[in-house]
């Protein structure tokens, strides 16, 4: 299944298996143990959703801005980003193990807890991020 060209809203799509998501945009959408793994994600908005234990493995995010949402044990190892954005969501225990990022802006974040980054490239953070995840 394709989610292509869509609105969905206020569906729980809890241990969803899709092949692609392209041009859709999700609002209070309940994400909770769904597969994104190796899948392609494009011109996307997660729009106040939460996404818990869901895989992002070695899937690509093109265009994709996750607005006020709620992410948690989200595993993204080796993932491809470009142009992601987090504007008002709340990030705990991402991992970003081996992520190749490129314009991934983590700055509108209200909270950040990453894992497994062993390097910023690509990553736009602000230095109170920077300090805090430094801390951690």
């Amino acid at each position: 299944m394709a989610l292509t060209e869509s609105l969905i809203e206020g569906s729980d799509l809890s241990r969803l298996r899709t092949h692609s998501v392209t041009e859709c945009r999700l609002n209070g959408a309940n994400v909770v143990g769904t597969d994104f793994s190796g899948i392609v994600t494009r011109d996307t908005e997660f729009d106040g959703c939460v996404l818990r234990l869901a895989n992002l493995r070695m899937s690509k995010l093109q265009r994709v801005a996750f607005v006020g949402c709620t992410i948690e044990d989200l595993d993204a190892h080796r993932a491809e980003f470009e142009d992601v954005s987090f504007d008002g969501s709340v990030l705990s225990s991402f991992s970003l193990a081996r992520v190749a990022a490129e314009r991934v802006d983590l700055r509108g974040c209200t909270t950040v807890g990453l894992r497994g980054v062993g390097r910023l490239d690509g990553l736009l953070v602000s230095e109170h991020q920077l300090l805090l995840s430094l801390r951690s």
